[in-house]
C-alpha cells in the first residue's frame, strides 16, 4: 500500500545543525546540496534525502552507511535493495513529500503563486492550453495547477524526467 509522507519545514536551521544532518548524505549527495545557490533548495533537498533514508532504515533495519541508491539513464533514483521499494520526492514552498510503494510511483507538489499564460502555453497540449483559457479566471490557477501536477507526476513515474518534455 503506498506511503505519502509531507514534512514542512521552515528555513531556520542553525548552520550547525544543517552540517550534522548533510553529514548522514553520501559525499555526492552532499557536494550537489552544497552546491544550491538558494538556501532553501538546499533545505528542501536534504530534507527530502533524510525522509527516503530514515525511512529504508525503519522499513529494512539496515543502518543508513549500508543504503546505497543507483539511477536510471534518466537520473531517477532508486534503492539497491533485494525488496522492491520506489519512492519519489517532491518539494516546494516549505513542504517536501515522499511517496513510497513496492511498485513504481511519482509524486508532485507545486507551491501555488500566479502562473504566467506563456508557460501553459508551452508546456501543455493544444486543448489543454485551450480548456485552460476557456476557464472563468476564478478557475484558471487551480486548473493549471492540476494539470502542472498530473504531467509532473506522469513524467516522474515513467522515470524519464525533464527529458520527457
Amino acid at each position: 500500500m503506498p506511503q505519502i509522507i509531507a514534512l514542512e519545514i521552515n528555513n531556520k536551521l542553525s548552520s550547525n545543525t544543517f552540517r550534522i544532518l548533510l553529514d548522514h548524505l553520501p559525499v555526492e549527495k552532499q557536494a550537489k546540496i552544497r552546491s544550491f545557490r538558494r538556501y532553501e533548495d538546499a533545505l528542501r533537498t536534504l530534507f527530502g534525502e533524510l525522509l527516503v533514508r530514515t525511512s529504508v532504515m525503519e522499513m529494512y533495519q539496515i543502518p543508513n552507511n549500508c543504503i546505497q541508491f543507483n539511477s536510471n539513464c534518466y537520473g531517477k533514483p532508486f534503492l539497491v535493495h533485494p525488496e522492491p521499494f520506489h519512492f519519489n520526492i517532491s518539494h516546494s514552498g516549505h513542504w517536501v513529500v515522499l511517496a513510497i510503494d513496492s511498485h513504481p510511483i511519482s509524486i508532485d507538489i507545486e507551491k501555488i503563486q500566479p502562473f504566467d499564460l506563456s508557460t501553459a502555453e508551452c508546456f501543455f497540449s493544444k486543448n489543454e492550453y485551450a480548456d485552460l483559457i476557456r476557464k472563468p479566471p476564478i478557475e484558471q490557477l487551480s486548473y493549471f495547477y492540476d494539470l502542472w501536477t498530473l504531467k509532473e507526476s506522469y513524467i516522474k513515474y515513467i522515470g524519464k524526467g525533464l527529458s520527457h518534455v
